[in-house]
């Protein structure tokens, strides 16, 4: 048994052991709780009702609305720290389940974050969750064996065979699970073929296996021996309720997906090995079913099938106004891009994957930025008003045929061009009568800080 499987063992052995104490002292503390203070000022916070506490302390553990807080202030509050204020305090957060639907846990583990997570699932009654798994290896190298992994299989049949964690399938609102090797998200999906009918009520579903390079050139799917495609959570599985779904190097019987795939608003599929993508006819059924699709992305190999011989789009997504895509052969993404029409489309990004993974045999840019040039309706250029170029290497020539498709563009994003790229960039901007657009952002390289630049200010820092 892995030390992981071995902290979940303990963890589990010892809440057993404690929920009779608990039982008792919970009784007890709930009579204390009630007793009224002694603090007689008008003013006082006792003399706040419970109702009122309640939303109180949901408003101190919600995620600030802005992408970051303000200098000194933390991000979020645990609802850890309203049981050490009063006995009141506590008793009402104890009885608060929606303070307690965030359950997180992550490699490697201990018996107390597991602890962790069983007090949050006891705690959260019949309120939807928020489930993270996160069982990446920071020092894991992508070269190494997948046997070599320190989270197995094993490990998360641990997770999802503990009571508690299975009893609650059905109050998942959204699931995130990330693992580096595929052998436990295999087993994920295997166990999910099970309990996934009784997983009606999700919205968000994230599932990836990290590991990116398998996007590069000929990179075939491996291990080969467990190249397996199971049905999405089961043949039964439907929600209503499902609306964005992420499949990061993870496949799925894409030809059950358009059963299961129905009413969505956000769709990824990125860094799959070729063959094990989607064929275009069956990513066209699927996108079928989600007349309401508003984001899409592609990153990586692109799917693949009957070839568009009349250059003609044979499937219109009339409400997309986010399109992300990410390309590694250039001719198969030119033919993959004139299968679609996108007439809503605002918000758009194009990458060379392959010069981002630093693959030795990825593509030049030029071709594909060419034959976007004469076909600017195909992405709807012309009401683009949000544009990210990432490791897009092509001529000043084609920058300036570039940004005089993009008339009513407002913000442009560049990230890892070449080292003169940037600049090449800029001056073509310059040049341009581009009267909408208000602000550039450039990012050097993944590790670079992001520059922000106005229409009025557009030199870059070094």
């Amino acid at each position: 048994m892995s030390s992981f499987s071995s902290n979940i063992a303990s963890a589990v052995e010892e809440w057993n052991r404690s929920q009779a104490w608990d039982n008792i002292r919970a009784s007890t503390t709930r009579d204390a709780a009630l007793e009224q203070t002694q603090d007689t000022s008008p003013t006082s916070i006792h003399h706040f009702p419970n109702e009122l506490l309640e939303t109180f302390f949901a408003l101190a553990i919600t995620p600030p609305t802005l992408s970051e807080p303000p200098e000194g202030e933390p991000q979020i509050t645990s609802p850890t720290t309203f049981l050490h204020v009063c006995r009141r305090w506590r008793h009402v957060a104890l009885e608060t389940g929606r303070l307690w639907t965030s359950v997180i846990l992550t490699f490697p583990t201990s018996t107390a974050q597991v602890t962790r997570m069983l007090h949050w699932l006891q705690r959260s009654q019949t309120c939807a969750l928020d489930i993270l798994f996160d069982f990446r290896d920071p020092d894991w190298v992508v070269i190494d064996e997948e046997d070599e992994h320190e989270f197995t299989a094993a490990d998360i049949d641990a997770v999802l065979n503990i009571p508690l964690v299975r009893e609650s399938v059905y109050r998942w609102r959204s699931l995130e699970l990330l693992v580096d090797t595929w052998h436990p998200m295999l087993s994920f999906l295997q166990h999910t073929q099970q309990f996934g009918q009784d997983m009606t009520n999700l919205e968000t579903l994230r599932l990836a296996r990290c590991n990116a390079y398998f996007a590069c050139h000929e990179q075939p799917f491996q291990p080969a021996t467990l190249n397996i495609s199971l049905p999405l959570f089961g043949p039964n599985f439907t929600s209503c309720h499902l609306r964005e779904v992420s499949f990061v190097g993870v496949h799925v019987d894409w030809e059950l997906a358009e059963l299961s795939l129905i009413g969505l608003t956000s769709l990824e599929l990125k860094y799959q090995a070729q063959d094990v993508m989607p064929t275009i006819p069956s990513l066209a059924r699927i996108l079928r079913g989600n007349p309401l699709l508003e984001k899409l992305s592609i990153m990586g190999h692109v799917p693949q099938g009957q070839s568009n011989v009349n250059k003609e789009p044979i499937l219109h997504l009339p409400h997309v106004s986010e399109f992300i895509f990410g390309f590694v052969d250039v001719e198969l993404g030119i033919n993959f891009m004139q299968t679609f029409s996108f007439p809503a489309l605002r918000v758009l990004t194009l990458e060379n994957v392959g010069i981002s993974l630093r693959d030795e045999d990825a593509e030049n840019s030029e071709s594909f930025f060419v034959w976007l040039c004469r076909s600017p309706s195909t992405l709807n250029l012309p009401s683009i008003t949000n544009l990210a170029l990432i490791s897009i290497h092509i001529s000043s020539t084609l920058f300036d045929s570039l940004f005089r498709s993009l008339p009513q563009l407002r913000v442009l994003h560049l990230s890892g061009l070449v080292p003169d790229g940037h600049q090449c960039a800029l001056s073509v901007i310059r040049t341009q009568n581009l009267a909408r657009l208000h602000s550039v952002i450039v990012k050097q390289n993944a590790s670079s800080p992001l520059s922000m630049h106005t229409s009025f200010d557009l030199e870059t820092s070094d």
